[in-house]
């Protein structure tokens, strides 16, 4: 993703999905603080959704961005 270019910016959250009508997991416990992410929970074969969300320092969280599908 594109890194954010607010003076408040926190970081990121980074979620995944395994289906399409599964619950988004949150896989970033603080805010990740650069726009690269490597998850390297994900089995090797398996299709994966992922989405993010930007924090500010204030706590504000952004709306999550377009699901975005990634096989490992």
């Amino acid at each position: 993703w594109a890194d954010g270019t607010e003076v408040d910016l926190a970081g990121y959250h980074v979620f995944r999905r395994t289906a399409l009508d599964s619950a988004p997991v949150r896989l970033t416990l603080q805010p990740h603080p650069r726009s690269l992410f490597e998850d390297t929970t994900l089995p090797a074969g398996q299709p994966a959704l992922y989405t993010v969300q930007a924090i500010d320092t204030s706590s504000n969280i952004s709306a999550p961005t377009p699901d975005v599908p990634f096989t490992r």
